[in-house]
């Protein structure tokens, strides 16, 4: 985390030598401006809202209503893992940050965010919707790998059974511990951090395979062949 500690303190967030064991957690809505995500300020020093996330989490708060300007500049950090500001054209200052974080994502249904509550509390008509959800198309929602609808939860819901946080978080830490040994003597920590080029070299496991896609045949079909593809 000193990495963390350091684009934290370069923000004037927190004291220098005083690392912080909690990944961050950064939000950012619809008011966010290139200059607060990608950073700036006197000498290109100030690092934004995507290299804060960085090792952490990067939350989008009703993404359809942040400006496309904004949601293009997000290309860059989640391809490259960094975000680049120039100043002053070719041969000006130039500074990279890193910013490599997990993209969470919020939108409502529809301008009027009452879809999904009783029907006469939206007025929006499909095109509407369409039009609404339409600006988050392209390589800002391609890179969601995980979408789910919410909806408002029933009083049964509330009744649910569900895994406290705390084991949550358990589960995360082995998965990554997991992924830390795998990748011991490598430059990487997790699955995340791999270059596309080399993640031929880490393949999955059929054990691993197995647990999450229940014993197929393709499993038996595959087995034995290092760099076997991965259903969809």
């Amino acid at each position: 985390m000193a990495e963390v500690t350091r684009l934290r303190t370069a923000a004037g967030l927190t004291r220098a030598n005083r690392p912080d064991s909690v990944p961050p957690l950064i939000a950012i809505g619809p008011d966010t401006t290139m200059a607060l995500l990608l950073g700036g300020g006197p000498g290109l020093s100030r690092p934004g809202a995507a290299s804060l996330a960085h090792h952490g989490v990067l939350f989008l708060h009703q993404a359809p209503e942040i400006s496309r300007e904004v949601l293009g500049a997000l290309r860059q950090p989640l391809e490259t893992g960094q975000v680049t500001i120039a100043r002053g054209g070719p041969g000006g200052q130039v500074t990279t940050f890193p910013a490599r974080y997990l993209l969470v994502v919020s939108a409502s249904p529809c301008p009027c965010t009452a879809a999904g509550t009783p029907p006469q509390l939206c007025q929006c008509t499909p095109v509407m919707r369409r039009r609404y959800l339409g600006r988050l198309a392209g390589p800002l929602l391609d890179q969601v790998t995980v979408k789910a609808q919410m909806t408002i939860p029933s009083e049964r819901d509330g009744q649910a059974l569900s895994p406290c946080t705390a084991v949550v978080a358990a589960r995360v830490k082995a998965a990554r511990d997991r992924a830390a040994f795998r990748l011991a003597g490598t430059p990487w920590h997790t699955n995340a951090g791999i270059p596309a080029d080399a993640l031929r070299a880490f393949p999955v496991r059929l054990a691993a395979l197995a647990f999450y896609l229940g014993d197929h045949d393709w499993l038996s079909q595959y087995a034995g062949n290092r760099h076997f593809p991965v259903p969809h």
